[in-house]
Order: C-alpha cells, then sequence, then structure tokens
C-alpha cells in the first residue's frame, strides 16, 4: 500500500467561512502544568530521560522548555530526536510464536510529548466543533455509550412504527498505520490549519522512525512513511480529522467511534436496499481514494424487525464481499 503523494502547494485554500489558524504560542503556566503532572510510573521514552526527573525540576525546566516549543513552533520544525518511537511488544496470551497474540506499546520522547500536551489544548478547541455529532470517538463527553444511545434511539423509532432496519457493521483495516501524510496535511489545511503550524505539523509527520525492543535488544531502525503516530498525544485527534470528511459521503444514517462505522438504513422497500448498498460503495470508494482498506472479517450486520419475517431479504456487499442474514439479530456472513 503507497500513501498518495498531495504536494503541499497542491492543497486547496481553507474555507473562508472557517476559522483560520497559523500559529501558535505556548506560555510558561502551560508547560509548568504539563510537567509538573508528568506520570513517574510511566515508562521511560528511547533517550532513557526519566520522566520523574522532569517532574521534579519541573519549575526550573519550564522557562528553557517554553522557549524551545515556541522557537519550534515559529520556525515549523521538530528536532529530528524527537521523532522516533522505541515499540516494545507485550505478551497478551496464547502462543508466544504468535506475532499477533502481543501488544504493542509505543514509547516516545517524553519532552515531545509534554510538547504535544501543549498543543493538544489549543488544537482540541479549534478543531473540535468542526467534528460532526455522529463521531463519538476521542472527544470530550462523547463515548461509546453516547453513540450507542443515539444509534439505538433511532433504530428504536423504526421498530417503533413496525419497520424494518438493516445495519452493517465496518472495521477499518490497521486505520490509524494507513493514514497518509500528505493526506492528512491536505484536509488540516481544509480545516483551517495553515502558515507555520501546517508546516510544523508537515516536520512532526515527516522522518519519522520507530525500533523494536525485544529482550533488551534493540533493532535497527525503520521509516515510518505513514499513518497517524502511535503512541502520540495529538495522533488520535489527527485520525478523527482524516476520517471526518467521510460524513460528505454519507451524511445521514451512519455513526463513528474512531474507525469502527456502522451504516444503517430503515427499509420500507427495495428502494431503500438499493439506496443502502449505494451508501456502502460510497464508503467504499471513499476508502479507495484516501488508501483505507475495510476488514471484510470484521465487517458483520444485523437486521432489525419486530415482525416474524423479515420485510425484505436482500443482500448487500462490501469489498465484493456479500454479506447476508438468516435469522433475526444474526450476524452476517461472507458467501463464496
Amino acid at each position: 500500500m503507497h500513501a498518495p503523494e498531495v504536494p503541499l502547494d497542491a492543497f486547496t485554500p481553507p474555507d473562508g467561512r472557517l476559522p483560520v489558524i497559523d500559529s501558535l504560542m505556548l506560555y510558561e503556566d502551560e508547560v509548568y502544568k504539563v510537567l509538573s503532572n508528568l506520570d513517574p510510573s510511566k515508562a521511560s521514552c528511547p533517550d532513557g530521560l526519566p520522566t520523574t526527573v522532569l517532574k521534579a525540576c519541573a519549575r526550573e525546566l519550564t522557562p528553557s522548555l517554553c522557549a524551545l516549543f515556541n522557537l519550534s513552533l515559529a520556525e515549523g520544525r521538530l528536532p529530528i530526536e524527537w521523532k522516533d518511537t522505541l515499540v516494545v511488544p507485550v505478551y497478551k496470551k496464547g502462543k508466544k510464536e504468535d506475532v499477533t497474540n502481543y501488544r504493542l506499546i509505543n514509547l516516545l520522547c517524553v519532552v515531545s510529548k509534554v510538547l504535544e500536551r501543549c498543543i493538544l489544548k489549543h488544537f482540541n478547541d479549534f478543531l473540535c466543533p468542526l467534528f460532526d455529532n455522529v463521531q463519538h470517538g476521542f472527544l470530550q463527553g462523547r463515548s461509546t455509550v453516547t453513540q450507542l444511545l443515539a444509534f439505538y434511539h433511532e433504530i428504536g423509532q423504526s421498530l417503533d412504527k413496525g419497520l424494518q432496519s438493516d445495519i452493517v457493521y465496518l472495521d477499518l483495516a490497521k486505520g490509524f498505520d494507513s493514514v497518509s501524510h500528505q493526506g492528512l496535511l491536505l484536509k488540516l489545511s481544509q480545516y483551517g490549519v495553515s502558515g507555520k503550524l501546517l508546516q510544523w505539523f508537515d516536520s512532526y509527520l515527516d522522518g519519522r522512525g520507530q525500533q523494536c525492543l525485544v529482550h533488551g535488544f534493540t533493532y535497527s531502525r525503520s521509516p515510518v512513511p505513514s499513518g497517524a503516530p502511535q503512541g502520540s498525544i495529538p495522533g488520535p485527534l489527527l485520525f478523527l480529522v482524516y476520517v471526518n470528511d467521510l460524513l460528505l459521503v454519507i451524511p445521514n444514517h451512519i455513526a463513528l467511534f474512531a474507525d469502527d462505522s456502522k451504516c444503517s438504513s430503515v427499509i420500507g422497500g427495495l428502494q431503500d436496499c438499493e439506496s443502502l448498498q449505494k451508501d456502502l460503495d460510497s464508503l467504499q470508494g471513499w476508502s479507495d481514494n484516501w488508501h483505507l482498506k475495510f476488514n471484510t472479517c470484521k465487517c458483520e450486520g444485523t437486521r432489525s424487525i419486530v415482525c416474524p419475517e423479515p420485510l425484505f431479504s436482500v443482500l448487500f456487499c462490501v469489498l465484493y464481499i456479500c454479506i447476508f442474514q438468516s435469522s433475526q439479530f444474526c450476524k452476517y456472513g461472507e458467501i463464496d
């Protein structure tokens, strides 16, 4: 899979109706607050600098770090030493020879994460009003619970009317790792991020690398040409920016929690079945354009009905794999 190449000078200018943010300046009190709230129990970063030292010396380090952070933002550059990640595989369960039985812990430079957390506060305030209400992932006041309440309220209304609802659950395969850096910068610019701040995010994403630590042995560095940086502070928010325009493809009947989505339709006739399939086709086209792939093994669905038999029993397809319903509230399956 190759990330789409989008040159910075080809970016669409921000919509004039949207607010614009082109720079940031941090203040010592916010840097000190982040330093003093560091968790000393967290693992040390790749450069070996203990979190306990930064926390204990927060007051003495704040002026210098604040000046360094503001210089980074003013020049639109991040030190290359802050871009590396140490990946530590942690065994979960099952056969130890199977790599899928390990959870990856990503350790980043703690000084860089202090800067990231300072930036995130301003970035959150700017971007969060631009996210659609159907997105419930990584946003304050929203959760899986709020998503389920909103979604099943809509389904319940259709059941109260004696109507059938078909729901398809979709999962993006390695969604965070597949984010195109150039595509993300394009979307940031379209949401009003410009100037030195956009240049800073370009530097933040460019030239990232990772090393794997196993049994005390560190393997050689590998480049990371794509993805919302795992283990980073702004990574989840950057991913939401990347998938937010999905709502332009399907403005209705979709619910999101980060990279998990539900696509549904109240079925009153064959036209509604065709409409749901068109929505799935549109989602597929959107994912192809932005180099994201659906994990068909995890695409499943349900059919909600109040009558003994479905009013309409129609096959739907995702990635040319048909999904079908064999009983009420069942799991959709694959057809050979």
